[in-house]
């Protein structure tokens, strides 16, 4: 299903990381994650300024997923594999990377170029838009969340965890980074956030965020 919303090129790149996408312990981070994050891409491609890297790095940005490792080891693995695999000239090679590495943050790095700085955020946006989901699709992804992060940490870690990141993503100024993205989805993320939160028990505590 994938590969036919994917490019030519960046079809034969799948080929190799599907089976990275299909490993057990990625009951979120896995194809169904880059399946919806293309369809969502594709909505929107023609606001997105330079396509193939954008493609490029929206497979990629989660080849490499260690439930446990530290931020920024994936991001920076997902970059690197990226690195030595593509197909694309130096320009699209690179900026597919920043847009790799910025997903361990959400945040967009300080780059005096303005079609990079929409593109990262519309991105970012993607990569957080199930948060804007309708209820039962949301309640799928916060399931799947969980079951994917207590195969490294315990319930109570995981809860504290989750609550930290959920209540971070409110701290925000806006949960999304585009205009696009805060028009269409915005209330319904906050809202949908709320709700999770409310079930969620343990006390807020630094430390990891899921």
């Amino acid at each position: 299903m994938l590969e036919k919303l994917l490019s030519d090129r960046a079809q034969n790149l799948f080929r190799d990381l599907r089976p990275r996408y299909e490993e057990p312990h990625r009951s979120h981070h896995g194809v169904a994650h880059i399946v919806h994050c293309q369809r969502v891409f594709l909505t929107i491609e023609d606001i997105v300024a330079n396509k193939e890297a954008f493609e490029l790095a929206l497979i990629f940005h989660d080849a490499i997923y260690d439930v446990g490792a530290k931020s920024p080891l994936n991001e920076k693995n997902s970059a690197n594999l990226m690195m030595s695999a593509s197909p694309y000239d130096r320009e699209v090679t690179q900026r597919a990377y920043l847009l790799i590495l910025a997903t361990a943050d959400h945040k967009i790095p300080p780059i005096e170029d303005e079609s990079f700085t929409q593109d990262c955020a519309l991105f970012l946006d993607i990569d957080n838009s199930v948060l804007g989901s309708p209820p039962d699709e949301y309640q799928r992804y916060a399931n799947n969340i969980r079951q994917e992060y207590l195969t490294v940490f315990s319930e109570e870690e995981f809860n504290r965890g989750r609550q930290s990141f959920l209540e971070g993503m409110l701290d925000r100024e806006s949960i999304f980074l585009s205009r696009h993205f805060r028009n269409r989805i915005e209330s319904i993320a906050q809202r949908n956030i709320r709700n999770e939160l409310s079930h969620l028990q343990v006390p807020p505590s630094p430390g990891k965020r899921f």
